[in-house]
């Protein structure tokens, strides 16, 4: 019997926010009163320089305000100004170290900067302050991402910052990506008016980061974008609800499915609404969509360089983002070489724990421990985590597929057994799952043992009937 075995890897990339500290009605002074609640407003509509200006001119006349030191962070954050911003952070948190907002801008901006370590300890600050705030559940699911980040880096790749490319993160031990025979690759818009915070915008800013990528690779790269998702290769899906995300730190999310011979498809996620609870530019909207595209295509994990646009944060600027030289040149090598080089990497090491209570979180995990087990010929226990999987999402049609194989397996070994109303039984579950496919070679396997299956029962004529079919689709 055929076995089957497909990898389902959840890539994502996460948002580093930025927390405002509004100012309360005890100052005194009113001038510095009106001089922050002006530069608050600025802040909010997004004029970050004027803010910035306003922000300075209450600290020349408070040096130690907290609330101007704090939200000057932020306004420096947003005009791509990390390392300005971090020392005016730095300084607030020595001089206030109980200010929560304080610590969190700074770990955006050590995020921001590459400083992963200083960051994930500057949030582990602000949640000893702040464990019951309404931003503390995010703060968690960021430091579990970046942590995760930390630890699924290949070894000996800590120079990949410094190369012309970032191969070695990309691959994650194998080297996946769409065959040269898929291409133009189809690409499919699920229709999301209904989508509370959809704004059909949207959808043109993600078909120009797509131009971007086939921009970059004109020779290897090509998309059509096609009104049904039957024969599509990746599709684009908005919603509103974080509990579809694998976590809460995350404005996208790609469903990479693999294959022995390259991806079978890739699934794009992407949140109507900036899960940082910020204001929602095209410009972060192209860059979600740029870095998601990124994975959708194959790169598997993510650059360790801040200026690449598939660095492992999206930076809470509003700044213009465009491919890196090293994206370019990294996706080039992936898709360069002759389609056999195509090897699935170890799904343990491409596939990220997130929320532990995000449904598709678990779904994705209990699929890659079910694939596991296929591989290792526990196929009882690989019955058990697809099926968990496939309550999850019923209509997931790699799960369909997954389940359809160790059904025909498991039917197998009770025909061996001389289990043969067991071989039946499974033979029926797994059949309504494998008529999905396009692909009909699985079908084939399994009709031709059902009439093996129904013959030694003596059901001829059911036996009859099944070859028939089987005959027709030759």
């Amino acid at each position: 019997m055929r076995r089957v075995v497909t990898l389902m890897t959840l890539l994502f990339t996460t948002s580093s926010g930025c927390a405002l500290a509004q100012n309360p009605d005890v100052i005194s002074d009113p001038q510095v009163f009106n001089l922050l609640q002006g530069a608050i407003k600025l802040l909010n509509e997004n004029k970050n320089a004027e803010a910035a200006d306003k922000f300075q001119e209450v600290l020349q006349r408070d040096p130690k305000n907290k609330w101007a030191e704090t939200n000057l962070g932020v306004a420096l954050i947003k005009q791509g100004k990390f390392d300005q911003a971090q020392a005016i952070l730095v300084q607030c948190t020595e001089e206030h170290p109980d200010e929560a907002e304080a610590w969190a801008n700074l770990a955006t901006s050590y995020q921001s900067t590459g400083k992963i370590k200083e960051s994930i300890e500057s949030m582990k600050r602000y949640l000893k302050i702040a464990p019951q705030s309404a931003e503390a559940g995010r703060m968690r699911s960021r430091i579990t991402l970046l942590e995760q980040e930390q630890q699924q880096r290949p070894q000996g790749a800590d120079g990949n910052d410094m190369g012309a490319d970032y191969l070695p993160d990309a691959k994650q031990g194998g080297l996946m990506r769409f065959t040269k025979q898929k291409m133009p690759l189809k690409v499919y818009f699920k229709p999301s008016e209904s989508v509370p915070g959809y704004k059909s915008e949207f959808d043109e800013v993600v078909k120009q980061a797509f131009a971007a990528w086939q921009a970059a690779l004109p020779e290897l790269l090509t998309f059509a974008f096609v009104p049904s998702n039957d024969d599509s290769d990746i599709s684009v899906v908005w919603t509103n609800d974080p509990s579809k995300m694998i976590s809460s730190a995350e404005g996208g999310h790609a469903l990479v499915v693999q294959s022995p011979k390259g991806i079978a498809r890739s699934d794009i996620t992407l949140l109507t609404v900036d899960p940082s609870g910020g204001a929602f530019s095209k410009e972060y909207l192209r860059h979600v969509a740029l870095h998601e595209i990124g994975h959708a295509l194959g790169i598997l994990g993510h650059s360790p360089k801040p200026g690449d646009m598939m660095y492992g944060t999206i930076l809470p600027t509003n700044t213009l983002c465009e491919l890196s030289a090293r994206d370019k040149a990294t996706m080039l090598a992936l898709y360069s070489g002759d389609d056999s080089l195509i090897q699935a990497p170890d799904a343990a090491k491409t596939v990220s724990q997130g929320d532990m209570s995000s449904p598709i979180n678990r779904m994705v995990r209990f699929n890659s421990e079910g694939a596991q087990a296929m591989k290792t010929g526990n196929f009882t226990l690989a019955l058990q985590k697809f099926e968990d999987a496939l309550k999850l999402d019923p209509n997931n049609f790699m799960l369909q597929q997954n389940l359809g194989s160790v059904y025909t397996n498991m039917a197998g070994f009770s025909f061996i057994k001389r289990d043969f109303a067991g071989a039946e039984a499974y033979s029926r579950k797994a059949m309504p799952l494998l008529e999905k496919n396009p692909d009909k070679s699985n079908l084939k396997v399994l009709l031709n043992n059902m009439t093996k299956i129904l013959a030694v029962q003596g059901k001829k004529d059911e036996a009859a009937k099944i070859q028939a079919r089987l005959n027709a689709m030759k």
